[in-house]
């Protein structure tokens, strides 16, 4: 196993914790949470054509972002489709929670 360091380009965006136990290292990342979600209008899935130039191209995805402090899953999902969609949402449901 190689000596790797892993640079995080975005440390504003989670807590990082290095520590030690039983001569191991961790490393444990304290991230606020985040939402994805799956817009269906009209029955069809409604994504986001998005340019990644870490890949070089452009992608589709659904609507994500991180939730801020003190808000719900709920309330951040619905910013991000409007944010990312011009569209309002009127029924979200969380179908999936993890973590």
């Amino acid at each position: 196993m190689t000596n790797k360091r892993i640079v995080y380009l975005f440390p504003n965006l989670f807590k990082i914790e290095e520590f030690s136990k039983e001569n191991k290292k961790f490393v444990r990342i304290n991230h606020p949470g985040a939402v994805a979600v799956l817009l269906i209008k009209r029955k069809n899935f409604v994504l986001i054509e998005e340019y990644r130039p870490v890949i070089n191209r452009t992608i589709f995805s659904v609507p994500t972002g991180k939730i801020k402090k003190r808000k719900s899953a709920l309330t951040t999902a619905k910013r991000e489709v409007e944010e990312k969609t011009g569209l309002i949402p009127k029924n979200l449901k969380i179908y999936v929670s993890f973590f």
